[in-house]
Order: structure tokens, then sequence, then C-alpha cells
């Protein structure tokens, strides 16, 4: 039996790695959404994580696979944890997504693992490095010109520089899983007297640090500051170690005076970088990290609250979480009003901006118990080695430069969602991977098993790689009919659109994005029916989204008024209900609510609905006009008169504010007033038939029949088949 793989095995685990760091990181959509750049890496994770997955087959059916015994267990037991969290899911179709990537990132973790303690580690990490310092040139002139990609948009519209990592936050989580490995094996590189490598390693780290500090985050920041830490300790073991070796002393001022020349560059280029980068907002980094330990800052403030919400649902699952993945279609479930409001109407919630809460959220304390098993079972040797006096090399540069990185992006993980994003989490399996393989080269022999065992773990491992082509492929294959259904309607074609997306249904049912999109689409060609019967699976699979119930609600609303149906308008009523219920503080659904409270004659309960609409969105004209209505019907013109004249203070030029106003007016007997209102309101807008056909009735009531005989002209003139107006307008030329 070999002692170990033979070199063509290396060979191809190698080429995994390789394409892992060159492919995920690089790849990247035409979209401009944070949204496009992740399926597109996440298809790239899970292939390469199926061909991760037929190297283990052969190698444990070779016995030439190498890895740490201790490690068997939590690698197998961190899955285990997230199929048990799967049956409390409403969408098992999302959860079996999360499922496969994270075994795709443990199967890139093991072949990293098993590299490790090779000289082709090495190679896989210049390899990064390579990568990481070409996508920063890229982000760099693309932040000072905007000529190379599109940038794309945050969910407030704000310009994202990312180059092909889409969001600045998902660059700079990224960046902090590379500048370590570029800083240790410089510093391994001075300690070798190699200058070239020195300098070239050196030109990477300024160009890596310079784009992250452009990313302004203030998260991967401070990971970067956590890795350094954990540099400074064991670099100081290191020193203390090799100063004992007489021909070290002998080289040591050169040495040392190239690592304070190569320390002090760095420093230079990060605080240049800091002093240099800018916002169009006119927002400095430095300004920016000021402001780190402020709790009133937006984003503190949102993630606070962000986490007292999200801690909410681990205390209602605490075992196995609300399912692997799941986390955006229950939070709505728990949101807190405030914030809601630090972060703006309309803006959903995918993350808790916290890797540890999201595990615990999703997968209980089981999943987050089996990841810090893996997790303090990979990086124990590291935490043991450098006591060991019996080991005068100290630890290996590149399992120091990944404990860097597994420690900044650790740290980072306090803040964001490294562990979700695919190049930061990918970086971070082989990181973890370099760590415990390379540290553990005397327990990693080859795994040695049974004949039934080989062939139950053949068969396990064949058919999570199968589900691994398969499942990105289809995603990818949906997402790509949405996009088409997404250019036809922008060409006005709906049907075409309609078509693409069902296709895309099709292709993955789970996807909540094209089912709201077409059930969008029926509504606007008020097909009632076709709305319900695809918003309501939609519902199934994310229980918790207001927007879709509002959107049920709104199909219901318009079969009411199609079929005459009063059972279609109770349902109605209890889907708006339930998105006020779901969301206190969504605007149109309370606006909706109090509509179909209107036509269920409930007029009381319509006005507390439309005053709560309009305590959201104070300047809404539709609010205004409805809570006015209801208030006429309620026989109160003098509330609805007050209602329309603040209204007005903010839109004094509305033409459908000042014509209501009139007609509230004219109930109240006040008819200079009235007309007034409506002169205004033709004014203002010479499109609107409405206070042409009022005035000419008030003209008419006061046998002012000249002028009343003109409004009711100019009615017709807007709205020709107005036969009131036409009636009205023959029965005065007649009398006259």
């Amino acid at each position: 039996m070999a002692k170990g793989p033979p070199l063509s095995n290396f060979q191809v685990l190698t080429l995994i790695l390789l394409a892992a760091v060159l492919v995920v990181p690089s790849v990247f959509s035409n979209s401009l959404t944070s949204d496009g750049y992740i399926l597109v890496k996440n298809t790239a994770l899970m292939l390469l994580g199926a061909a991760a997955i037929l190297a283990i087959i052969l190698g444990i059916s070779g016995n030439w696979f190498q890895f740490p015994r201790r490690l068997i267990a939590p690698i197998v037991i961190l899955p285990l944890s997230l199929i048990a969290s799967i049956p409390a899911t409403s969408s098992p179709g999302i959860s079996l997504n999360e499922f496969l990537r994270v075994c795709a990132l443990l199967a890139i973790f093991a072949v990293a693992t098993c590299v490790a303690s090779s000289r082709h580690a090495k190679t896989v990490a210049y390899a990064a490095i390579l990568v990481a310092s070409c996508i920063s040139v890229l982000g760099i002139i693309n932040f000072l010109t905007g000529a190379i990609f599109p940038a794309i948009h945050d969910s407030y519209g704000f310009e994202m520089f990312g180059a092909t990592l889409g969001h600045d936050n998902f660059a700079g989580q990224y960046l902090i899983t590379v500048i370590p490995l570029g800083l240790a094996l410089g510093f391994g590189a001075i300690e070798k007297g190699r200058r070239v490598a020195t300098w070239l390693l050196l030109a990477a780290c300024c160009v890596m640090l310079v784009f992250l500090s452009i990313t302004f985050s203030r998260g991967a920041w401070a990971g970067l500051g956590a890795s350094i830490v954990v540099f400074a300790v064991v670099l100081w073991r290191r020193s203390r170690l090799l100063s004992r070796n007489a021909v070290s002393q002998t080289a040591g001022l050169t040495k040392r005076l190239t690592g304070a020349a190569f320390v002090a560059i760095l420093i230079a280029a990060a605080a240049l970088s800091f002093s240099l980068s800018k916002r169009e907002s006119g927002t400095s980094a430095i300004q920016k990290a000021e402001k780190a330990i402020d709790m009133s800052d937006a984003p503190i403030a949102f993630r606070l609250k962000l986490w007292q919400g999200s801690l909410s649902l681990v205390r209602q699952h605490p075992a196995f979480g609300v399912g692997c993945g799941a986390f955006a279609l229950y939070y709505p479930s728990v949101r807190l009003a405030q914030e809601h409001r630090i972060a703006g109407a309309g803006i959903s919630v995918r993350s808790p901006h916290n890797d540890y809460i999201r595990l615990a959220v999703e997968t209980g304390f089981l999943g987050l118990t089996a990841f810090i098993y893996l997790l303090g079972a990979s990086i124990w040797p590291l935490l043991k080695r450098p006591r060991n006096k019996a080991s005068p090399n100290g630890i290996p540069m590149v399992a120091l430069g990944g404990a860097g990185a597994v420690a900044a992006t650790l740290v980072h993980a306090f803040f964001s969602s490294n562990l979700t994003m695919p190049a930061s989490s990918t970086m971070f399996a082989i990181n973890l991977g370099l760590v415990a393989g390379c540290l553990s080269a005397k327990e990693s022999g080859a795994l040695i098993v049974s004949k039934p065992t080989k062939a139950v773990a053949a068969v396990v491992l064949a058919a999570i790689g199968v589900l691994l082509i398969v499942r990105p492929v289809s995603l990818l294959a949906a997402d790509y009919k949405l996009r088409q259904a997404r250019t036809l309607i922008a060409r006005g074609n709906n049907a075409g659109a309609i078509e693409e997306l069902q296709k895309s249904i099709f292709f993955a049912g789970y996807y909540l994005e094209p089912r709201i999109l077409l059930g969008n689409l029926y509504l606007l060609n008020q097909q009632f029916q076709q709305a319900i019967d695809v918003l309501k699976p939609a519902a199934e699979l994310s229980p918790f989204w207001p927007q879709i119930q509002n959107n049920i609600g709104v199909a219901y609303l318009q079969r009411a008024s199609h079929k005459k149906d009063p059972g279609s308008l109770m349902d109605a009523y209890l889907a708006f209900s339930r998105a006020v219920k779901l969301d206190p503080e969504f605007q149109r659904a309370w606006l909706n609510l109090g509509g179909t409270l209107d036509s269920l004659g409930r007029n009381k309960e319509a006005q507390k609905a439309y005053q709560r609409a309009l305590e959201l969105f104070p300047d809404d004209v539709v609010a205004s006009s409805k809570l006015a209505q209801a208030l006429m019907a309620d026989n109160q013109p003098e509330a609805a008169q007050k209602v329309l004249e603040r209204a007005l203070v903010q839109n004094p030029k509305n033409a459908n504010l000042l014509n209501n106003l009139g007609t509230v007016l004219v109930a109240q007997g006040k008819e200079d007033d009235a007309i007034s209102a409506f002169k205004s309101a033709v004014s203002v807008s010479g499109g609107l038939f409405q206070p042409h056909l009022n005035l000419a009735r008030l003209y008419e009531k006061r046998s002012e029949i000249d002028k009343a005989i003109r409004q009711y002209k100019m009615a017709l003139e807007i709205k020709p088949d107005l036969e009131v107006a036409a009636d009205a307008l023959k029965r005065l030329v007649k009398a006259q």
C-alpha cells in the first residue's frame, strides 16, 4: 500500500482547488443586482463541489485519500444537522439547495485538507493571491473611472464597485480571506531570502489593501485586524524559536530590515488609501471608521434591531431551527417596526448580517454546535502547536495564512454573511482545510474502510454529487427564463413574459420571484383566477411574506368586482388582514384593507385603515382622498375637509384633491368656496373631467345656465362618452 496519494491524484485535487479559487470569485452575470452575481457564483461552487465529491469517491475507493481521522465525525455531523432542520421549513426546495451548497463547501474543505501537507498547497495560495490582486485592480479602476463594470446598486440605490464580486461588502468579505495568505507568504519569502517573491507579494497585498479600503466594510477591516493579531502572536513565537539558531542570527539583521520595510509599506498603502477613499456623498473611509462604535449610526442601529428580531426566531425554534436557507421566509413574522423604519419601506431582509445567528435561526443549536465542532476540530492543532517545544519550525506559513484568513472571516461573520456568500465561503473552506491538513500530516493517514462502508459512502456521495449538478443548473435555467421575462416586460410583451415565467416555474417550482412576477402580470391582465392559482403556492412556500398576501388580496378583490362575489370580497379582507398583521407598516396593504372594508360596508373600520395608511405616509394623496370619502359617507364633512386641506399643504396643485375638496364644500353648502376649488382643479389639470362636471352642476343649480353649458361641453371634450354630461347638455340647450 502506498504511503500517500500518487502525484497524479495530488494534481487532480490541486486542479479542483485551483478552479475554485479562480472561477468562483471571477464569474459574474450581466445583472445589475447582487442576486445575479450570487446565483452564477453559487452554480460554479456547486459544480466544483460535485467534482470534489467525485475525487473523494475515487480516493476512498482507491485507498489514497488522506484525511485527518478526528475530522470524520464533525464533517458527517454537520450535514446531518442540516437535514434535521429541513422538515421544519415551509420550502424544502430552498433548504435542499442550502444543504447542497454546504455539502459542496465541505467537499472542497476535504480536498484542501488532503492537499494541505503537500507542496501543492502553496500553488493554491499563490493562485488565490493572483486572482484577488487582479480583481482588486479592476475594482480600483472601476471605483475611480466607472469604465469597466457597470456599477450595481444596493437596496437603497447606492452604487457599488465590487468588480466581479458585485456588492462592496461581498468584495470585503472575499479580500480578508486572501490578504492573510499574501502576508504570510510574504513573511515566509523574507525569512527564506527570496527578494523577488517578497516584493511581488508586497505589491499584491498593497493592491488588495487599497481595494479593501474602497469597500467601506468596517466589519472586514475588523476581521483583517484579527488576522494581524494571529500573525503577531505566532510570529513572535516563531522568532523566538528561530533566534536559537546561529545561522538565523547571522542573517537576522537583513531579514528584520526587510520585514520592517515590508510592514511599513503596507501601513503606508493602507493609510493613504483610507485617507483618499471617498464616496460621492463625501464620506471618507476614515469618517466611516470613526463611526464604528456609534450606536446611532444607521447600519449599526439596523443590525442591533435585526439581531433582536432574529433571536426571537431562535427562541421559537431552538432545537432544529426554521430550516437551512429559510431565514428570509420566516423573518417577516418577527420583524421589529424600528428595524423596518431604519431599513426603509419596501426593503426586504434576507440575512441577519451575522452568520452565527443565521445558523442558530436556520438549523437551531444542533446546527450551530455542529459547525463549532467542525471548526474546533480543524484548528485544534493550531492552538496546540505554539505550545509544543518539540516543534522548532513553528507553524508553516501556508497554515499561518490560512489561520489568519479563518480568524478574519470568523470575526467579520459577527457583522455580515461571510459563510453564505459564494466567494468568501469557498475561500473559508479552503483556508480551513489548509489549517486542518497542514498541521495534521502525521495523523492524516489514508481512509481505509470496509467494502460495505465504501459502497454506502459511494452511493450517498454520488447521490449528492448528482444533485449538485442538477439543482444549480435547473435554478440557473429558471433564472434565465426570469431574465427573459423581464426583458419582454420592458418591451411591453406581457404575453411572451407570461410564457417565460411559466417555464421558469417549471424548472424551479420553489423559486419565488417568477411566481410573484407572474402573479403581478395576471393582475395587470385582470386574470384574477390565474393570479390566485400562482400566488397561493407562493404563500405556502413563504407564509410570512406580506407582499404575497397583499397580492392575493388584490386578486380576490378583482374577482369580487368582476363576478359580484361577496365570498371573494371576504377572502380579500382576510388576505389584506394577514398582510398588515405580518407587517404593521405595510402602507399599501392598509390602503387596500380600507377599500375592502368600504366595499363590505364597514365604514368605521375602513376609516381606521385609511388613517393608519396616512400615518405611515402622510403625503399619500390616495389615502387622503379615500379617508375623506369614508368620512363623507359617515356624514362627517368637516373632518373630511380637514383631511383634504392637510393633504393640499403638501400637494397644492393636485387636481384630484382640489376636486374632492370642492365636493366636500358643496356638501356643507359652501358653494362659493366649492367653485373656487373646482376652478383651481381645472387650472392645474386640463385633462380631468370631474371638476368641469361638478362646476357645471353647481352653475346649473345656481341658474347660471351659460356657464353650466360651457362646463358640460368641456367635460365632454375630455370624455366624449360621458352620458351624464351629454344628457344634461341636451336638457339645458333644449330649455333655452
